[in-house]
C-alpha cells in the first residue's frame, strides 16, 4: 500500500466475500449472467457496473475505494 494510492482485488463472481476485503481495498467482481440476472446484481454495484446482453459477460466494482 506505501506504492499505491488505489488496490482493488479482481475476482470472478461469488469467489470472495466483502467481509473478506480490507477496509483499505475494492473489489472488482467479473462473470456472466442473464439478462434478467444482471438486474439483481446492478443493487451490489459501486460506482461502476458494465454488463453486454449479447454474451452475458458483467464486470462490477462491488466494493469501491474512495
Amino acid at each position: 500500500m506505501s506504492y499505491s494510492n488505489q488496490f482493488y482485488f479482481v475476482t470472478g463472481a461469488g469467489l470472495v466475500g466483502t467481509a473478506e476485503i480490507p477496509a483499505e481495498c475494492g473489489l472488482v467482481e467479473a462473470g456472466f449472467v442473464t439478462a434478467d440476472e444482471w438486474k439483481g446484481l446492478i443493487r451490489r454495484q459501486a460506482l461502476f457496473f458494465s454488463f453486454d446482453p449479447n454474451t452475458g459477460l458483467y464486470c462490477m466494482i462491488t466494493i469501491a475505494v474512495l
